[in-house]
């Protein structure tokens, strides 16, 4: 019997639940890995987002820093004395303040203007500061700045060729009031004309720019004039035997009073009065009024309440007024000292420190287009060569003059305490002259920021 064999049974797997299953796994990886990709590029893309808000946000403050920063330079500029083309300090008389460079102040009416600052050839001349960053040092970086004059060719600032190195430029413009100034500080996080410009769109250079204005007001070095050549705030006033003090006011508005005083009495000689025509000597005078000596206010001293009066501050905040010029009277000073302080620093009053020390005025101090605001601390000597022009203001107790020859003042003297005037031949004349103290009031002082006037565009 023949047998067949059998063949063995095979089954093929290739197209079966196996393959199958396989294959779905693999959608489900690629699914997945899509899915992991989506959330990648998402998460990439939020911080390519926020890396971008980050650095718009860092230019964005660094140029509105620097733009409030030229505000600051300038107030403090405006409130300095004499400077050079580079904005570095000067002690040379031919240089003019940051003030003289870019205002005009009316002393007559106190009006402030801003100087054209436009060239013959048509380009715009405003001063401008760079942040020099070269230094690795941080502590050690510096602005570079420029203050050209007007109808002045100007030299470009040198650009720092580092990656930060963010710049301001300034310009005055016309106030609300006649006496008041705007000052518009532009920024830009590096040293480029058209992202500094005041003229054209400035969003187009991708770099950060900021805009800062604010409005300014002179606060001028006396805010209330005396009404007399001679005031004395304290009870007694005495001239020695034998001199001569001439004390006239022709001026109408002020009542062409000669002496406005707390004390009682006067010197019985010596007085020479000259007041309004027709205005008998006697009748130009005020004496004893106790108006000159304020009534008491809790934390203010009998002698801060005196200087409130003519000054509006206390005598400890004005003499932290920014760049006050101040001079070391303690071992004594003379005319060339004050004249020298005062042209360095035009436009600003003077206060000259030491009690215990002597102010010699023995040459003409002041004239009469820029008279001085003295506040003397120490007493006074007045020799025959002796002018000044402005007013002197005594902050002593007890206040003491040594006359010689025949010095005069042309404008006023405000003794805070008692006054004691010696000099047995001497002749001094003090004549109240309105214009001259109005000029302190109105065309000198400090600048100020007006409240509520900053804004930021």
């Amino acid at each position: 019997m023949h047998t067949i064999p059998r063949k063995h049974a095979r089954f093929d797997m290739s197209n079966g639940p196996r393959r199958q299953t396989g294959a779905a796994a693999l959608v489900v990886v690629m699914l997945l890995f899509f899915i992991m990709s989506l959330v990648a590029a998402y998460t990439s893309r939020n911080l390519i987002f926020e890396q971008r808000t980050s650095t718009n946000q860092y230019r964005s403050t660094q140029a509105l820093e620097a733009a409030d920063a030229g505000v600051d330079w300038a107030l403090a500029q405006l409130n300095a004395g004499r400077l050079t083309s580079a904005c570095v300090q000067s002690t040379s008389g031919t240089d003019l303040s940051f003030r003289e460079r870019y205002l005009t102040i009316d002393a007559g009416t106190g009006a402030v203007s801003p100087r054209s600052a436009v060239l013959g050839s048509g380009g715009s001349v405003t001063p401008q500061c760079v942040l020099n960053t070269g230094n690795p040092s941080s502590g050690n970086w510096q602005w570079n700045c420029h203050c050209p004059l007007r109808d002045t060719a100007t030299t470009a600032l040198t650009d720092p060729g580092t990656a930060i190195a963010p710049a301001f430029i300034l310009r005055l413009l016309t106030g609300p009031r006649a006496d008041l100034v705007v000052l518009q500080s532009n920024s830009c996080t590096r040293l480029d004309a058209n992202c500094l410009n005041f003229l054209n769109d400035r969003g187009g250079t991708g770099d950060g720019v900021a805009s800062v204005q604010v409005t300014l007001a002179l606060r001028g070095a006396i805010n209330r004039l005396p009404t007399a050549p001679l005031t004395v705030l304290g009870n007694t006033f005495s001239l020695d035997s034998g001199a001569s003090l001439q004390l006239r006011n022709s001026d109408a508005a002020s009542s062409g009073i000669t002496v406005h005083t707390a004390a009682t009495a006067l010197p019985a000689t010596g007085l020479s009065l000259t007041g309004l025509p027709g205005v008998a000597p006697s009748g130009t005078t005020v004496t004893d009024d106790a108006t000159l000596s304020p009534a008491g206010v809790t934390g203010f001293t009998a002698e801060d309440r005196k200087f409130v009066q003519f000054f509006g501050i206390t005598p400890a905040t004005y003499q932290r007024q920014p760049g006050l010029p101040q001079l070391d009277c303690s071992g004594g000073c003379n005319a060339a000292a004050i004249n020298s302080l005062a042209l360095r620093n035009p436009g600003r009053p003077l206060w000259l420190t030491g009690a215990g020390g002597t102010v010699t005025i023995d040459a003409t101090v002041g004239t009469s287009t820029a008279p001085l605001l003295l506040i003397v601390e120490g007493d006074v000597v007045l020799g025959s060569g002796g002018t000044l022009n402005g007013l002197i203001y005594g902050r002593k107790a007890n206040w003491a003059w040594a006359v010689t020859g025949s010095p005069t003042i042309n404008g006023a003297v405000i003794a805070e305490g008692a006054l004691t005037i010696s000099g047995g031949s001497s002749n001094m004349t003090v004549t109240y002259d309105a214009a001259r103290l109005r000029h302190l009031r109105l065309a000198q002082g400090s600048f100020v920021r007006v409240p509520g006037s900053w804004k930021d565009f």
